[in-house]
């Protein structure tokens, strides 16, 4: 069995005014995870085809003497839902995100530059209902056929408010970010981040600690992830990830 995944993306951005842009990608999705493969001895698997869209807002502004920060916000993956099977009414919804995300940028000299970076992710899918005691089948059957039904926007909105433990249990879903990096002369730089996620969402907590060179067009990035919970389920725990760049534009002078 070879399980794959792929999708194609088209971007679109709009600059409307120093400070402030938009933008917006269509996306589609394939996702072939069985080849095909029977399971029981009725139901037969396929792949599955969606599309879904991104839709975002970036702001930023300069606050003189060496500092700037920027905001940011977006709304990711929305589309329709995903079906394995040929039996179209059990389809899955997309793991749409909204994201809220900060930079303050400080230049201490000429040639040293810090930034400080924080990122708040929240899953936008409904959560699933759970059969409650002394309920019926009937009625349990009844609500998760509602929850099935369910379109992707009626799923991200309603992911704001369900949780079955109130407030305090949405709070847990927030997935938090934070590093700093530091560069020198806009050519070395070094990193180091956090990444938070509630025991009972999942767990996984890491930090990560990286460097950069930027040369010419190319840029080269080097990072380590380690873990830092005894049970980690990250797949990416301890391992090195390398990345390569390539920027074709050219820079304004001024």
């Amino acid at each position: 069995m070879h399980p794959n995944e792929f999708a194609v993306d088209a971007t679109y951005s709009m600059k409307l005014s120093d400070q402030l842009s938009i933008g917006a990608s269509g996306r589609l999705n394939h996702s072939d995870l069985t080849n095909g493969q029977n399971v029981g001895e009725t139901q037969t698997t396929k792949a599955a085809n969606s599309i879904a869209a991104d839709l975002g807002l970036y702001y930023q502004n300069d606050l003189g003497k060496g500092n700037s920060f920027a905001l940011g916000a977006m709304i990711s993956n929305i589309g329709a839902k995903l079906s394995y099977s040929d039996d179209d009414t059990k389809k899955e919804f997309l793991p749409a995100n909204l994201r809220l995300g900060g930079r303050y940028t400080t230049d201490i000299d000429e040639f040293n530059q810090i930034n400080v970076l924080l990122d708040i992710n929240k899953l936008l899918v409904a959560t699933p209902p759970v059969q409650e005691d002394g309920e019926s089948d009937a009625d349990y059957t009844r609500r998760y056929l509602d929850y099935t039904n369910l379109g992707s926007v009626q799923s991200a909105i309603q992911s704001l408010y369900d949780a079955p433990g109130g407030f305090s249990e949405k709070l847990q879903e927030l997935q938090l970010s934070c590093g700093v990096e530091y560069w020198y002369n806009k050519t070395f730089a070094a990193r180091l981040g956090y990444f938070y996620e509630h025991a009972n969402k999942g767990g996984r907590q890491y930090l990560t600690v990286g460097a950069g060179i930027k040369y010419n067009v190319f840029t080269f990035d080097l990072s380590y992830l380690v873990p830092t919970t005894k049970f980690s389920t990250n797949p990416l725990s301890n391992t090195i990830r390398i990345s390569l760049g390539i920027n074709f534009g050219k820079e304004s002078k001024k």
